[in-house]
């Protein structure tokens, strides 16, 4: 290359470096992205691997802050691997390279390497046992343990004690962005263990952490972290408050993979919550920042099935059965995650009815979950599927783990989904008593939690209780409130069915 040529490609190089940091500060991280590259080539055109190995990184962190997976392992991955062959590299750059690579499992982006290079990364800061670089990878390695594997592979004691280790180094360093970090490793775990209480303890201490950060995604995920404990323990309204902010701030700011989990996962809240038009206003908002993002979410299967259930609630049948025959042909996420898949299929499915189209989802759904989580959800569900078919056996193998399940949750709505099953399953047996107690919990909860319709399926059973007890006042008494809040809450079908029981 001659010397004017050269001089030519060092000035692009400088040129694209300020065009992609003034495209990253206005958050249009796709044309950030873009100038990088063309920097990128121009330092392979100088044989200059040093910068190449920062433009790579660099290009990594404005993928990751698009939210473009695929981009940004292979970024980080192309950095180390160029780093490796510099004649002189400092161990202390690859150390940051691996952890910014461990650090993606956090955020929900599997790489099978993910574990081998959170290890090569401490290997490197052996000398350096105060590093910055080393405590985040502490941290890193305290969701690695138990994050998006197998309940086989799973770790959750050796979790919780990278964890504290990482918050207690953490604090040692003044860090308060990986204090909040350790929390939400924390947090992670109770979780996966269904201990919501303690989930939403430790993510409410990240809050005073987090008010100084300037670091948006810290920030974005506590919010979303702390929506999702208000959601496991019935306080959908709480829930609701919290995500506005964390929406606004991500729109603000273009974080399309911020965008798409707040939306999903309010989206499932109203749902929960039984507000169907606000579900599907959650919805389209999730289509749009689709669309935005310029690429499609394994998010999209629960978006899917959300609307199925609201649709089939409603009584839009076709809509419901459009939608559940799409979901088998979406994206699929992390194989950890499968059970997720039958599930989502089965929720709307039980609404819709049809004992063949929903056994085979269920055994399949049962069959995939193995954390405590998991089976928390699947087998609450699996007890709705026994009361609404009369599948006793399923009562008699998972009924009383499950209820002990969901008290040890202490999460209402799984409590009283619970109950309200049990209370099925005695009613047809005769043990009217027990029935009785268990509708009777399962409506204190649906009131307390504002959830018209799952409070409407317990009063009907109420109502199918107090005639197997030839008390027809009080059963008739049952069966107008709930016919009123099926009205109220546009659940067509099951209004229908009331109409029916009083006549």
């Amino acid at each position: 290359m001659h010397f004017a040529e050269a001089e030519d490609t060092e000035r692009a190089i400088r040129y694209a470096r300020l065009a992609a940091r003034k495209a990253a500060a206005v958050y249009a991280y796709d044309n950030a992205a873009r100038f990088l590259q063309d920097a990128i080539d121009g330092t392979e055109e100088l044989d200059r691997p040093a910068d190449r190995v920062a433009l790579l990184e660099e290009l990594g962190d404005m993928r990751l802050a698009a939210g473009r997976r695929d981009g940004t392992i292979r970024a980080y991955e192309g950095a180390v691997q160029l780093w490796k062959s510099l004649s002189v590299a400092a161990n202390s750059d690859g150390a940051r390279l691996y952890r910014k690579l461990g650090e993606l499992c956090r955020w929900g982006w599997y790489n099978p390497k993910t574990r081998e290079h959170i290890q090569e990364g401490l290997r490197l800061l052996s000398d350096a046992p105060d590093s910055p670089d080393r405590v985040k990878l502490v941290i890193a390695q305290a969701s690695d343990y138990y994050w998006l594997r197998p309940e086989a592979e799973a770790d959750y004691a050796a979790a919780e004690t990278s964890a504290r280790e990482g918050f207690r180094l953490a604090q040692a360093i003044g860090s308060a962005e990986d204090m909040s970090a350790a929390l939400d490793a924390l947090a992670g775990i109770y979780w996966l263990t269904a201990q919501f209480p303690k989930m939403r303890a430790v993510t409410e201490e990240r809050g005073p952490i987090g008010e100084g950060l300037g670091y948006a995604l810290e920030r974005l995920d506590y919010l979303a972290m702390l929506a999702r404990a208000h959601a496991f323990l019935g306080e959908f309204a709480a829930s609701a408050a919290v995500s506005q902010p964390a929406y606004a701030e991500a729109d603000r700011r273009s974080l399309h993979l911020s965008l798409l989990h707040i939306s999903a996962d309010q989206a499932g809240v109203h749902v929960l919550w039984n507000r169907w038009e606000e579900a599907e206003r959650w919805c389209s908002r999730y289509e749009e920042n689709e669309r935005r993002a310029g690429y499609e979410s394994p998010l999209h299967r629960r978006i899917t099935s959300h609307r199925a259930k609201a649709d089939a609630v409603r009584g839009n049948t076709e809509a419901a059965l459009e939608a559940l025959r799409a979901i088998p042909d979406m994206l699929s996420g992390h194989p950890a995650l499968a059970w997720s898949r039958p599930f989502g299929q089965l929720i709307p499915a039980i609404v819709l009815g049809g004992r063949e189209r929903c056994a085979p989802l269920l055994e399949e759904a049962l069959r995939l979950a193995d954390t405590p989580y998991a089976r928390l959800e699947v087998q609450c569900l699996a007890l709705e599927y026994a009361a609404r078919f009369q599948e006793w056996r399923i009562v008699d193998e998972f009924g009383d783990d499950t209820l002990a399940r969901a008290r040890r949750s202490e999460g209402p709505l799984f409590i009283a989904r619970c109950c309200r099953a049990l209370a099925t399953h005695r009613r047809a047996l005769g043990r009217l008593d027990e029935a009785d107690a268990f509708v009777t919990e399962g409506i204190a909860l649906f009131r307390r939690l504002d959830c018209p319709w799952e409070l409407g399926l317990a009063l009907r059973e109420l109502g199918l209780l107090r005639m197997a007890q030839s008390l027809a006042q009080e059963a008739a008494g049952a069966l107008r409130e709930a016919l009123t809040l099926f009205d109220r809450n546009g659940a067509r079908p099951d209004a229908e069915q009331i109409r029916a029981l009083l006549q």
